[in-house]
């Protein structure tokens, strides 16, 4: 008997949300970033049903959206991309990741941003908070 370990399949997810009023923009997408790669996690006790992803299991956009829809201040989701890499910095994009027996999914880069879904090669860069012109700064020694 041979026993070897699972081979690891790469890939990203792209997601972009809509945040239902009155939650924490950040807050949501730090969580639904940690909810798809806890889904996503080969261990125990993570993974689809705790026991971590079994092996051979093809990893679904579809599955991922249900996932991703859950987390609690998600009005919906404005779409979801699953990256698949191609070679250096090239990506392709698909609907399902096709694994074979001895595969498991490993997540290169989860992308959860308020709006419409980033490519894989372009940074998340959160818009500069607003500013009220009621508020009048103070120095740092002063706080």
């Amino acid at each position: 008997m041979y026993v070897i370990p699972p081979t690891y399949r790469q890939l990203a997810v792209s997601v972009g949300l809509e945040i239902k009023d009155g939650y924490q923009v950040d807050a949501v997408r730090q969580w639904a970033e940690l909810i798809l790669r806890q889904y996503l996690a080969p261990l125990p006790p993570y993974g689809p049903e705790g026991d971590g992803w079994p092996l051979g299991r093809d990893v679904r956009r579809a599955e991922l959206e249900a996932v991703a829809v859950q987390v609690e201040g998600v009005e919906f989701l404005k779409g979801l991309t699953l990256w698949i890499p191609k070679g250096g910095t090239d990506y392709e994009s698909k609907d399902l990741l096709e694994l074979e027996r001895w595969e498991v999914p490993e997540v290169v880069d989860v992308k959860v941003i308020s709006g419409d879904p980033l490519p894989p090669d372009k940074p998340y860069d959160p818009a500069p908070p607003p500013i009220d012109e009621n508020v009048v700064p103070l120095p740092p020694d002063a706080c």
